[in-house]
């Protein structure tokens, strides 16, 4: 079981336990009873604050509502206390409540106003690192001085790739691809993309900030040959940011008759795995 799915089923046990007990104790009003329902209810409160801090993602609606029901349930708790028992009780029930609940929700504030500081501030960091690359044709690529143009050769990883090499005469080929990296990031090429099938290469292979990159493929003049059975109906690139992150950069292609793959344009950049994720 993992640990956030853990978490949320203690959270939940904790709030519908004191949820349980205030109900059962405001029936036989017993003031033993009020006090344990109280306890618990004040774990639960604690625990769905500190949960809601050390969360990395951004709290949902769930969280807002557990941690709203903690304090609602506690209020009522003492409410019944101040009604039903004797003044030295409920006084020290009432200031202790009210102690607990006063440091926490000012340790919440805090601790939420730097969690979504830090949210924002890393969601402005893969912004900056987000990968901009352009295709460039082959006669583009021509006219490009020789000193800022970078031969990429790559291999490709025969294992861990779905897509695996295929000499058959219906099979597609990849040859060397034009690409040009914007000065926005320097960015790793991760592998291809065919019809929602890896392509993944041996070593990512990086390019550098506003560079001029040609992407040889397996070191031959055959290029990389892949066999597929249905219509190819999407050809993407794998970048990989200074993060981590893995972006698929979706293309338009053509196809010629001898089923060699070129890249025209690249129409959109979307996440594809996060670095808390793997492939």
């Amino acid at each position: 079981m993992k640990r956030n799915n853990l978490v949320e089923i203690i959270s939940c046990s904790l709030t519908i336990a004191s949820l349980a007990l205030l109900l059962i104790f405001i029936i036989v009003r017993n003031e033993y009873g009020l006090a344990i329902a109280l306890a618990v209810n004040l774990i639960c409160l604690l625990f769905n604050i500190i949960k809601s801090l050390i969360k990395k993602e951004p709290n949902s609606w769930f969280d807002w509502v557990e941690t709203g029901l903690s304090i609602i349930l506690t209020i009522i708790i003492v409410v019944v206390f101040a009604a039903a028992f004797p003044l030295e009780i409920k006084d020290a029930i009432v200031q202790i409540t009210a102690a607990v609940i006063g440091g926490s929700l000012t340790l919440y504030g805090v601790g939420i106003t730097i969690k979504y500081s830090r949210i924002e501030k890393e969601k402005e960091e893969i912004k900056k690192a987000r990968p901009v690359v352009f295709p460039i044709s082959e006669v583009t690529w021509g006219s490009i001085p020789k000193e800022k143009r970078n031969d990429i050769y790559i291999e490709i990883n025969k294992n861990s790739s779905e897509l695996k090499p295929s000499n058959s005469e219906n099979a597609y080929s990849l040859f060397n691809l034009f690409i040009a990296n914007s000065d926005a990031s320097l960015c790793g090429l991760f592998g291809m993309l065919i019809n929602g099938k890896i392509i993944k290469l041996e070593y990512e292979q990086i390019m550098a900030k506003n560079s001029n990159n040609q992407i040889i493929f397996e070191s031959t003049t055959g290029g990389y040959k892949f066999y597929v059975k249905s219509k190819i109906n999407e050809v993407s690139l794998l970048l990989l940011d200074m993060l981590g992150n893995i972006y698929e950069c979706v293309s338009r292609f053509e196809i010629d008759k001898y089923k060699n793959i070129k890249i025209n344009a690249f129409l959109e950049t979307k996440l594809y795995k996060s670095s808390k994720s793997s492939i």
